[in-house]
């Protein structure tokens, strides 16, 4: 039976979907089987586990659904839509930080590059040499056409391999949450990471508000439970990445994404810029729960 994804009051982008074969996981991290269940939402538990407190859905969708369950998510290539995608803020985020930890440049490849906005920013800057991974001719059609100096792949993660060390940087933003194992992509990732090289990850942090809703059921905010498989936090985010033998490992809040209007854009950046203020006060240590959005990014030691 077709159902649509629950939209938070910032996502721009509507997501009919059926889903016919689903499984039940434990912790992807852990492999833990005890959990605390946070709430429901269409047929899914959204689940804490009770040893590294990641939060997953469950169940989930089989692997062999999650190729077709994004076909109908990028057949709109209109420029009226790509812009309805994201703000533009978050393409200057990243690179102001990948220039600022890799100011010499090298090989970059952006997983899960969409229509190429995050690609198209980091074209201003000749010292990167430029790919992207991405799935549906729609949006690897459109981003080679905006950035034709981009060599734009077709494929997954899970379907696609290049050889150990072949890039400097690796971004990967809003994509870590679409998953089925993170732990298993992530190390999958490092390995094409050269020795010195950066990982950066974009996902939102939802995870605040699916307690609070357990107390103010009417909180516009949702899982987006089954787009989204799992949900991470400042502690997660920095599990994963040392799992996976990065360090100099830095958690900050991500700028706004996306949202389909001006009055919601200013309620995210006063409650960003509140987790921000905190932020520069605690000297980097605290980050508010409620700011929606993390950025993490990590060294791969030489």
């Amino acid at each position: 039976m077709a159902q649509e994804v629950k939209r938070s009051f910032y996502t721009t982008a509507d997501h009919p979907f059926e889903i016919n074969n689903v499984e039940d996981i434990v912790c992807d991290f852990c492999k833990g089987e005890t959990y605390t269940c946070v709430g429901t939402e269409l047929d899914y538990e959204i689940r804490q586990c009770k040893n590294c407190k990641l939060m997953y859905i469950n169940p989930q969708p089989t692997a062999d659904e999650i190729p077709g369950f994004y076909d109908n998510l990028y057949l709109d290539d209109s420029p009226e839509h790509v812009a309805a995608r994201g703000l533009g803020y978050t393409e200057k985020q990243l690179s102001k930080i990948i220039r600022k930890r890799k100011p010499e440049g090298g090989r970059m490849l952006d997983i899960g590059c969409g229509f190429g906005a995050v690609l198209d920013e980091m074209s201003n800057y000749p010292e990167w040499e430029l790919s992207g991974l991405e799935v549906g001719d729609g949006a690897i059609n459109y981003a080679r056409k905006r950035i034709p100096k981009a060599t734009i792949h077709d494929g997954t993660v899970d379907d696609t391999d290049f050889e150990a060390n072949s890039f400097d940087c690796i971004t990967m933003i809003a994509v870590l949450e679409h998953m089925k194992s993170p732990a298993t992509v992530l190390n999958k990732v490092v390995r094409w990471l050269a020795p010195g090289g950066l990982l950066v990850i974009q996902t939102p942090h939802v995870e605040p508000f699916m307690w609070l809703r357990q107390r103010v059921p009417g909180v516009p905010i949702y899982f987006e439970a089954p787009r989204h498989l799992f949900d991470f936090s400042p502690r997660t985010l920095e599990m994963y990445f040392r799992s996976t033998g990065c360090d100099d490992i830095k958690v900050d809040i991500a700028v706004p994404y996306a949202c389909d209007s001006k009055i919601k854009e200013y309620i995210i950046w006063s409650t960003k810029i509140t987790g921000w203020v905190l932020q520069a006060l605690t000297f980097g240590r605290y980050i508010f729960p409620f700011s929606g959005g993390l950025i993490a990014h990590g060294i791969k030691p030489s």
